[in-house]
């Protein structure tokens, strides 16, 4: 099991965040601790696009709310930490690749074929398309027609499907705000 520690300071509490990732058996461990005591903890699938953890603590007798956003880092493939109170970054990265959760929310209900045709035809099918009929561009006229748009269709499907339904549950594990 691998980990990674964040942390830094507020109001002189030490506020600490825990990744710890585990493929076999897969499972990944977000904690988030003031002052050495676990306030929040999530388990979730190892395989996920983002998360965060969110939960209330008092600092000099008010109460705040601490969210730790958790996703891929800007010009980054490792996996990035911010935490933030309130909507100021107090700790970890400066900045991330945290999608906006209404706008996805508003994405994945609109349903798969929405999300087939509105994204994943002209994301991950045309360009398989164009790809496959360079490889084939010697051939006759309506065959690389035919052969270039059943390979986007079918493409933009499988990816289409692949990605809502990650995105799908990758939201729906998020703790509510």
């Amino acid at each position: 099991m691998r980990g990674k520690k964040v942390e830094c300071e507020y109001k002189g509490s030490k506020i600490e965040v825990f990744l710890k990732d585990s493929y076999f058996p897969p499972k990944s461990i977000e904690q988030l601790s003031v002052d050495g005591k676990v306030i929040a903890k999530n388990e979730l699938s190892p395989f996920r696009l983002f998360s965060r953890i969110v939960s209330k603590h008092s600092f000099d007798g008010i109460d705040e709310k601490i969210e730790v956003r958790i996703a891929q880092g800007v010009r980054s493939v490792r996996i990035a930490t911010q935490i933030k109170i309130g909507d100021k970054v107090i700790g970890g990265s400066e900045s991330l690749q945290y999608p906006d959760i209404d706008k996805l929310n508003l994405r994945i209900g609109k349903g798969y074929v929405q999300y087939f045709l509105t994204f994943g035809l002209f994301r991950f099918g045309l360009p398989f398309g164009i790809f496959f009929s360079l490889l084939h561009i010697g051939d006759i006229a309506p065959w690389s027609i035919g052969r270039f748009i059943f390979a986007t269709v079918t493409f933009g499907l499988v990816m289409s499907a692949f990605f809502w339904s990650w995105l799908k549950k990758s939201i729906h594990q998020l703790p509510k705000l």
